[in-house]
């Protein structure tokens, strides 16, 4: 049975940080946008990234900044070390960003932060988008389940497996770029980094972000 619930203005598919980034700025400037997410919780999932300076002012015309430097580490600086451990080039984060550093957080903490910045009741779960359909006031977004809702205009910030960016853009392909990363999180309480860093060698690239 398909049932249809009432039209958003805008309605935002997917609810990681690019989908609640642009509900925030779109709250910024009067509008509540509908957020559909197709897990049924926002889990504590990823591994830690490094926001640059231009995400840094993003965030602060957002206001979101002040939380954001609370819970990240400051990266003022980035190191590339070949490997036996010689310096090949070392570079101070401030001076692109004029001021402003680069941050390393937690995924998970940065979700949080920005979920902490939107009312829930303008966010639906456990609803992964299937189609679209243009209708005569707007488009009907239809999920997996039969259900669907009205939007005026859509926002696709559904990852990289995008099935809207797939119906709109059917010729977008992925391309395998010949890397493969592992990344992971621990703690090392005695450890006193100040900077970030790269070791290069023949067989591949190891990095550490504090």
């Amino acid at each position: 049975m398909n049932t249809q619930q009432s039209t958003s203005t805008f309605a935002i598919i997917g609810g990681g940080i690019a989908g609640l980034t642009a509900a925030i700025a779109l709250k910024r400037i009067g509008v509540d946008a509908t957020i559909i997410e197709a897990s049924n919780e926002f889990d504590m999932v990823g591994a830690g990234i490094v926001l640059a300076p231009n995400a840094l002012k993003a965030y602060q015309y957002l206001d979101v900044y002040d939380e954001l430097i609370k819970t990240g580490n400051p990266i003022r600086q980035m190191s590339i070390y070949n490997q036996r451990g010689k310096l090949l080039s070392r570079n101070n984060t401030e001076t692109y960003g004029k001021g402003l550093f680069s941050l390393s957080i937690h995924r998970a903490m940065l979700h949080r932060i920005l979920l902490t910045q939107l009312d829930e009741s303008f966010i639906i779960k456990g609803k992964r988008s299937k189609s679209i359909l243009d209708r005569q006031n707007g488009f009907e977004i239809v999920f997996e389940d039969g259900s669907s809702v009205m939007a005026n205009y859509i926002i696709a910030a559904d990852g990289i497996h995008s099935p809207v960016r797939q119906q709109y853009l059917p010729q977008s392909t992925k391309r395998y770029s010949g890397y493969i990363c592992w990344r992971g999180v621990t703690n090392v309480p005695g450890l006193k980094l100040r900077e970030a860093s790269e070791t290069w060698g023949k067989n591949g690239r190891f990095g550490i972000v504090p």
